[in-house]
């Protein structure tokens, strides 16, 4: 093959540009709202081990069984 047989002309084409980028962070209060619920369980939780030390770990541990335990039956229920 030639040089000349592998030319395309590609400015007559028209290429369509993404509506949106899949790269958008964009986010919505809901999003902000449970990421900051979940830092204060967290912050909680640890200053929980902080005071408490090995009870403050196991009490949260627990806690967090019983919580997921419910969300597996809320989610199992549809």
């Amino acid at each position: 093959m030639t040089a000349a047989a592998t030319d395309i002309d590609l400015s007559s084409q028209k290429t369509k540009a993404p509506s949106r980028s899949r790269f958008d962070i964009s986010v919505s209060g809901e999003e902000i709202q449970f990421a900051t619920l979940a830092l204060a369980i967290l912050a909680a939780w640890i200053g929980a081990v902080a005071a408490f030390g090995f009870a403050g770990l196991i009490t949260g541990a627990l806690t967090m069984v019983a919580v997921m335990f419910v969300m597996l039956v809320i989610i199992s229920r549809g």
